[in-house]
Parts: C-alpha cells; structure tokens; sequence
C-alpha cells in the first residue's frame, strides 16, 4: 500500500499571522539521512519504493542544491544551550524548528503541551 499526501510547507501562525517554514522536510526527504543509511535503502529498494520521500506539489523532484540551501539555513540558525539542572524549556513549534543532538543516557519527557491548528493557506 502508498499513501500520498499534497501538503503545504508553510503556515499561517495563528497568533503573530506571519508565514513560516513549517513540515517535515527533514525528518521524511531521504537527502537529509546520513549517506550510508541513503545509500544503503536506494540500492536496496530503489528511489520509488522508499518508506519516505518528498516531493513539490506537483510530485517532481526537489533539486540538491535546494535541500542544500534548507540544510544550511537550518544549521546558520541554530541555537546550541548547555542544560543545567532545574532548566525547562517551552517553545513555540510553528516558530521553532526544535530538534536534538545525540546524547547519552535516558530521556525523560515530563510533560509535553500543545494546542492543534488547521493549516491555512
């Protein structure tokens, strides 16, 4: 079985109503996995059968040097913190693309809020 999904890479934030980059680009287009892992599951089942991929709108490829310029925007606007202990952090995820670096030992989520929004475009 596939699945196909047209969705928009932007959205309307409800409160500030600015147009932000938001989807999920990095987490589903196979250019953003580390080039073993790419290479590993393109010769295993080719660019058409992969779990993931991304694609324009109207299902053509987005070109290297356009995920490229994504990644290094990403990169040039990230902000790096050391936790402390007693530190929380809240944020706002239409307007924070929040991600991690590896680390060791456990992960605990204490709590986790959010309130849902229809995107608008």
């Amino acid at each position: 079985m596939r699945t196909r999904q047209i969705r928009p890479a932007i959205a309307q934030h409800p409160k500030i109503h600015d147009w932000v980059f938001f989807n999920q680009i990095q987490l589903h287009h196979p250019a953003f996995l580390d080039a073993s892992t790419q290479n590993s599951l393109l010769s295993l089942l080719g660019e058409e059968n992969l779990p993931r991929q991304v694609y324009y709108g109207d299902g053509s490829a987005i070109e290297p040097e356009v995920l490229a310029e994504i990644q290094t925007i990403y990169q040039q606007l990230e902000h790096r913190f050391t936790w402390q202990t007693g530190d929380v952090l809240m944020l706002d995820n239409l307007l924070t693309a929040h991600g991690r670096k590896p680390y060791g030992g456990a992960r605990q989520i204490v709590v986790a809020l959010g309130e849902m929004i229809t995107a608008t475009r």
